[in-house]
């Protein structure tokens, strides 16, 4: 689930060096908004991380693996690692009153190469 809000803002912007009136009002205002999307959320997305009657999880995806990390020359790091997904309920969009086991594909691999800065 993914959810956005737009908040208001000041036209002139906000500056932590020298806050006006008009600017603290907008802080008030955003956190106020950003309150209210948490709480519509909270009360009209219903989450359930277990699906009981089909034995799988529902709106939670887990993994289990392992892995490898190698260091080469210039403190480059290859990584190489294994996941076996687990399996879930998915609602499709056309039907979402008939849920289904999610293909999820078995085990997954995956190679790439890191460096930190």
């Amino acid at each position: 689930m993914n959810a956005s809000i737009d908040y208001r803002l000041e036209p002139q912007g906000c500056s932590a060096g020298n806050p006006t009136a008009e600017c603290l009002s907008a802080i008030r205002e955003a956190t106020q908004d950003a309150q209210t999307a948490v709480q519509f959320v909270r009360t009209n997305v219903p989450f359930g991380w277990w699906d009981d009657k089909n034995h799988r999880f529902q709106d939670l995806r887990a993994s289990y693996g392992a892995g490898f990390q190698f260091y080469f020359l210039g403190g480059l790091q290859f990584n190489w690692v294994w996941a076996k997904r687990l399996s879930y309920t998915s609602y499709p969009d056309d039907d979402i009153l008939n849920p289904v086991k999610a293909d999820v594909g078995g085990v997954r691999s995956e190679f790439y190469i890191a460096f930190d800065w």
